[in-house]
């Protein structure tokens, strides 16, 4: 039976470049604050993984395709510069999907 984490969150506020008011309990894109979606452990992928639904030969290509591709899913879980970062393969597998389905093909 798949399990079930709880990951943890960071403030939304950080980092997304909006400004105006935010309501007490609310980040600025409307998400209640504090509340972290639940996910299935089995969904997780690391850059191994990554680059292999990418069709990349190394994990470390996948670095350089964040940088390259701004809407290329960031990992859900990333403890820091050179420790394990984790991303969910449904989304990953979804963008790979879409740029191989790309406007004209």
């Amino acid at each position: 039976m798949p399990r079930a984490c709880q990951l943890v969150c960071r403030d939304a506020d950080s980092d997304d470049g909006v400004t105006g008011s935010v309501s007490k309990g609310f980040d600025r894109r409307g998400r209640v604050r504090g509340v972290c979606p639940m996910v299935n452990t089995d969904d997780l992928c690391d850059a191994h993984e990554v680059a292999a639904l990418l069709g990349l030969s190394h994990a470390t290509s996948v670095s350089g395709y964040l940088r390259r591709y701004a809407d290329l899913p960031r990992p859900v879980i990333a403890l820091g510069r050179g420790r394990i970062a984790l991303w969910l393969r449904p989304d990953v597998e979804a963008w790979a999907r879409s740029r191989r389905a790309g406007p004209g093909r």
